[in-house]
């Protein structure tokens, strides 16, 4: 669907179901690791038109979203390799060795070192 009548807007897809959703949204982000100097477009997708980036990304509430800005600048600053996503929750890691930490609220990220 649609959200306004622009011929480069936003599309929301609802899947029927959460396992479809995240295997999309995975394979698209495996795709774009392993394509780095290329991602996913419409010509990727073998379709017609200009070739521009598709983004896919989880559908968050405003306040998701949010936490998800202050996750992600606060895992620049403090070096973080990974910062996500996933059924709506927010999670960083520091390395590939340390597990992830689930970040809740905005308590859980100290605001003075973004």
């Amino acid at each position: 669907m649609k959200l306004k009548n622009k011929p480069n807007g936003p599309i929301i897809v609802d899947f029927t179901s959460t396992v479809k959703r995240e295997k999309v949204v995975k394979a698209t982000r495996t795709y774009n690791k392993i394509n780095t100097g290329e991602c996913l477009s419409a010509a990727s997708l073998n379709m017609d038109g200009a070739t521009k980036p598709i983004y896919v990304s989880e559908h968050l509430t405003a306040s998701t979203r949010y936490l998800f800005y202050l996750a992600r600048m606060f895992a620049q600053k403090h070096n973080y390799e990974n910062c996500w996503t996933s059924f709506g929750k927010v999670y960083l890691k520091r390395n590939q060795n340390e597990s992830r930490i689930y970040v809740s609220s905005q308590e859980d990220i100290p605001s003075k070192n973004i």
